[in-house]
């Protein structure tokens, strides 16, 4: 079952300017909750971000001037890991296995990637990861996110998802309830905001959206928003 214990604001526009980007979730990772917390001895909370699309070919590309931390609460941050997927090599899952869990960013479809996967993300001079937080941009190489694959997350709902980046926190910060509709959870441990650049297809017209990270109080809170994100179509 997918938890998750934070909303990045919802984006609703109307009439014909059809943006595609609808929302996002900070979703618990029990099994590498679990994980970490057995090899480090003490409670570890993994997190994943995923960013949610209404069509299969929207393309994920950027994520801008985020600035992401959790109330005070401390990233992990492994001496074996990297700042960005390009940096996690899988190879040394064996004899590092807390790396897999490390805090990196990059951008996706299905799940986390890793070193000489088809996606990644290049670090610019202004990307940070501290155990406070993240600070910067990323992007995906060269290509990649051309071939970007929509993951389908819910059919019904016609939601597909990237995911962008693994937030690893120490402490125990487990779900504390049912989901909400799959999506939402109301919960407040992260805060600050980033800016999204997608195409509406591959090769297609480039829109962005700044986005709010907040506690979200229901589903509701998935498109009830717009107010707090601002979108504009790039030529």
């Amino acid at each position: 079952m997918i938890r998750n214990l934070s909303i990045i604001a919802g984006l609703a526009v109307a009439g014909a300017a059809n943006a595609a980007f609808v929302g996002g979730e900070f979703r618990v990772n029990e099994a590498g909750s679990t994980a970490l917390s057995g090899i480090q001895g003490s409670a570890h909370t993994v997190f994943d971000l995923y960013l949610y699309f209404d069509e299969g070919d929207d393309v994920l590309n950027t994520i801008g001037d985020a600035d992401i931390s959790a109330g005070g609460a401390s990233f992990f941050n492994d001496s074996f890991g990297g700042d960005h997927a390009m940096g996690i090599n899988a190879g040394f899952f064996p004899l590092a296995p807390a790396s897999e869990w490390d805090t990196y960013v990059g951008i996706g479809s299905a799940g986390p990637i890793y070193s000489g996967q088809g996606f990644g993300a290049v670090t610019p001079p202004d990307l940070f990861l501290t155990s406070s937080g993240v600070v910067g941009s990323w992007s995906a190489t060269p290509n990649a996110a051309i071939e970007f694959p929509g993951a389908v997350v819910d059919a019904g709902n016609g939601l597909w998802q990237a995911w962008a980046g693994r937030f690893t926190l120490v402490g125990d910060f487990g779900a504390e309830g049912p989901i909400d509709q799959g999506f939402i959870f109301n919960s407040g441990i992260f805060e600050g905001q980033l800016e999204v650049f997608w195409n509406d297809s591959p090769g297609g017209e480039l829109f962005s959206a700044i986005v709010p990270i907040i506690p979200a109080p229901g589903a509701a809170a998935l498109f009830g928003l717009a107010g707090l994100a601002a979108a504009r179509r790039r030529r």
